[in-house]
């Protein structure tokens, strides 16, 4: 009987007080508030990288084959950006139809849309700080890919033999969501014969769309936001988004 009672004399001393679990399911609760935003936030980046390297070895693979059957982009008589009467930059609608008409063939697409920008989110977006915008240039295609993904076709010129890029893409991966520059959506060069995503590590620092100049998370320019699209692509993180001081020479990352 004195071992029984001394046995349930410890058992009571070990357990643990209603205040006891209540106080340790706070501190839980706590860690779990402070932690659970962060994962998910980091999850979400992970599935964005994921997905801008997807949509960019599909466009990539479409434009091979695209050259191969109507030859480099600058043999396409592509009409790019004009200026109206007012003296505002005008996409030629008739361009851009042309340019996703030519791609569409080599692409797996749910839709296409000739000279309707609401198809891939309208003339309203957000630049990388959360600032509104509504772009100027109207008469864009566009075509969505069967994921939702939407690909914006924007034609400069067809003078584009050398150095100059014939125009852009913009890829916008949640068409459910207004677009928000390199948060959801993202733009590459196009070339006669490549694409080279706006950002890279390959642009001057001096030059208009380099990381540097237009993917400043506090930045206020119009296009800020587009050139973080060569930084997800070859990094493969969003942490522009965190912190500042990231270079193509220096670090890479918040940590």
């Amino acid at each position: 009987m004195p071992y029984c009672l001394s046995n349930l004399v410890s058992s009571q001393k070990a357990a643990f007080t209603l205040a006891e679990v209540l106080i340790t399911l706070g501190i839980i609760g706590i860690v779990a508030a402070m932690t659970i935003p962060t994962l998910v936030q980091n999850y979400k980046e992970r599935v964005t990288v994921t997905k801008v390297k997807k949509t960019y070895a599909v466009l990539t693979n479409a434009l091979q084959l695209a050259i191969l059957e109507n030859g480099t982009v600058d043999t396409w008589g592509l009409s790019g950006i004009y200026k109206d009467e007012e003296d505002n930059d005008q996409i030629s609608q008739e361009g851009s139809a042309k340019f996703a008409q030519i791609f569409s063939k080599y692409l797996r697409k749910s839709k296409i849309c000739e000279g309707n920008i609401d198809c891939t989110g309208g003339y309203e977006h957000l630049l990388l700080n959360g600032d509104e915008y509504t772009v100027r240039a109207e008469g864009s295609s566009s075509i969505i890919l069967p994921d939702g993904t939407g690909i914006w076709f924007t034609p400069w010129t067809d003078n584009c033999h050398g150095t100059n890029a014939c125009g852009s893409m913009t890829i916008n991966l949640d068409l459910d969501k207004k677009r928000h520059y390199g948060v959801n959506t993202f733009t590459l060069y196009v070339y006669k014969d490549r694409f080279v995503p706006w950002g890279s590590s390959s642009i001057l620092s001096d030059t208009n769309n380099a990381f540097s100049k237009k993917c400043i998370y506090n930045g206020g320019n119009f296009e800020n936001g587009l050139a973080c699209t060569g930084w997800v692509l070859e990094v493969g993180n969003m942490d522009y988004l965190h912190c500042d001081g990231l270079s193509w020479d220096g670090k890479h990352s918040c940590d």
